[in-house]
């Protein structure tokens, strides 16, 4: 596996609001959020993979897993609406609550450009 060479860790606080049917979705200040931390990642946009990666560490192992998949999609999903990425180059990875190591004990979101 390509090592990344940015990753940027946006922890969850304000990145998203809790639905009435339980599930998360962005909220406003996390799309702004998301915006303010493009820059990290820009410059190797837009013909290259970004891998969205989401941590939780809400609940059981399952639920971690499923909220930490939530979180990359609604990530993900915003960041190729917003930017006009390529869909085929705009990856999800679920990793429940095993964030990069510096970033331990906490959630949120990252993503990574793997090129």
């Amino acid at each position: 596996m390509k090592k990344p060479r940015a990753r940027v860790w946006i922890a969850a606080a304000g990145l998203f609001k809790r639905q009435p049917n339980g599930e998360q979705a962005l909220s406003s200040e996390g799309s702004a959020i998301l915006d303010q931390n493009m820059a990290e990642v820009v410059s190797y946009l837009p013909n290259n993979p970004i891998m969205v990666e989401g941590y939780s560490e809400e609940g059981g192992p399952d639920q971690r897993y499923l909220s930490s998949k939530q979180r990359a999609a609604e990530a993900r999903d915003y960041l190729e609406s917003r930017y006009q990425l390529n869909p085929k180059l705009v990856g999800i990875m679920p990793l429940g609550d095993r964030p990069p190591s510096a970033q331990a004990g906490r959630c949120g979101t990252a993503f990574a450009s793997l090129w």
